[in-house]
């Protein structure tokens, strides 16, 4: 099985097309710089994902086709609207086309979930398009597709704009963190903490259930990173 991932030398992107080698399925990554990342096993093919005739060079053969080019710092798409647009929806729509062309089975598709939100401005218009389109590809053409609306991540490889990764970075570097905003989160933040306490509490009052080391090392750092930033949020009034 062959699978392309557009847009596979950044965060996300480069780490799905690890696992898909992981999982012996041969990788192609398509992107606009060749990926620091890139294993022996994995192929690169540098390009403009508006390039359809470069683009469906690197799809041909492939069963899945995993989109995830495009512009996602919502900053960058905020400064930069007709580019945001022009990347994402036209980007979208030329990977569509190729699916189309090389008959993949499957097209996956890296959404977000600000398409539920009213925030992200161009950002999440663009995704909100870009979902629109993959959806009437797939009724118009008999097209498989899969929708994912990603939240905040965070991991080995993240970008420097990556807002979970600046929150950390800031924490460890200056011991504080600041929060621009109204200070509802600082109540997510506590409402969070107290889970994680309440989860390992159950893991003492209820000892026949099993608890893998996940879910331990998953808890303990909810309930860490619940205490840090109860502890050294600073609120800042919203400007």
């Amino acid at each position: 099985d062959k699978a392309t991932v557009i847009g596979g030398s950044g965060f996300l992107g480069s780490h799905i097309a690890d696992e898909l080698s992981r999982r012996g399925i041969a990788v192609t990554i398509f992107d606009h710089s060749a990926s620091p990342w890139i294993c022996d096993n994995q192929t690169m093919l540098v390009g403009d994902m508006l390039d359809r005739e470069l683009l469906q060079k690197a799809c041909a053969g492939s069963r899945y086709l995993y989109h995830l080019g495009g512009i996602a710092d919502i900053s960058e798409a905020k400064a930069k609207p007709f580019k945001a647009i022009e990347t994402n929806v036209m980007g979208v729509t030329a990977a569509l086309e190729v699916a189309r062309a090389v008959r993949a089975e499957r097209f996956v598709y890296a959404s977000t979930m600000y398409v539920y939100s009213a925030a992200g401005s161009f950002y999440r218009a663009s995704k909100q398009a870009a979902e629109t389109i993959v959806e009437a590809y797939a009724e118009s053409f008999d097209l498989d597709y899969t929708l994912l609306r990603y939240g905040s991540l965070y991991g080995p490889r993240a970008q420097v704009w990556n807002g979970l990764r600046r929150y950390v970075r800031q924490v460890v570097v200056e011991g504080r963190l600041d929060y621009e905003g109204s200070g509802i989160l600082f109540l997510v933040f506590i409402l969070a903490s107290l889970l994680g306490f309440i989860d390992e509490m159950q893991q003492g009052l209820y000892p026949d259930r099993f608890f893998g080391w996940k879910d331990m090392v998953i808890n303990s750092a909810g309930s860490l990173l619940g205490v840090i930033m109860i502890k050294t949020l600073t609120i800042q009034p919203t400007r």
